[in-house]
C-alpha cells in the first residue's frame, strides 16, 4: 500500500475538491508548450493530463465523443459535410464517421 502512486487533479483547493486516480507508475511528461502528462491508471487505462487537469481516459472517452458527435447529427437529420474545430484526439471524427450519410469530415 505504501508504494502506490496516485495522480491528483486539484479542481478547487479552497473548497478541498480534488480528484485522484491510482496509477500503475509515475506519469510521463511529454514535450509540449503546456504541461502534458500521460500515465496508466489502474481503473481507467491510459490517462492524459493537461496543465494538471484530467482530460481524457481510455476507459470512458467514448461517452464524451459520442455526445459531441451523435446528438447534433441526429438533431439535424441529414448531415453530409462536417467541420470539427479543436477535435485534437480524433474521437469526435471517429464517431461522426459512423453515420452513413456523412460524406466529408474536416478536422481543424
Amino acid at each position: 500500500m505504501g508504494n502506490d502512486t496516485w495522480v491528483t487533479e486539484t479542481v478547487n483547493d479552497d473548497d478541498g475538491f480534488r480528484t485522484s486516480l491510482k496509477a500503475a507508475g509515475p506519469p510521463r511528461r511529454l514535450q509540449s508548450t503546456q504541461d502534458l502528462q500521460v500515465f496508466d491508471s489502474i481503473a481507467f487505462g491510459k490517462v492524459m493530463l493537461l496543465d494538471g487537469a484530467f482530460q481524457i481516459t481510455a476507459a470512458d472517452e467514448f461517452i464524451y465523443h459520442e455526445m459531441m458527435a451523435h446528438a447534433p447529427l441526429f438533431a439535424h437529420g441529414a448531415v453530409r459535410d462536417v467541420l470539427i474545430i479543436g477535435g485534437g484526439d480524433g474521437g469526435v471524427a471517429r464517431e461522426v464517421l459512423r453515420h452513413a450519410g456523412v460524406q466529408r469530415v474536416t478536422l481543424v
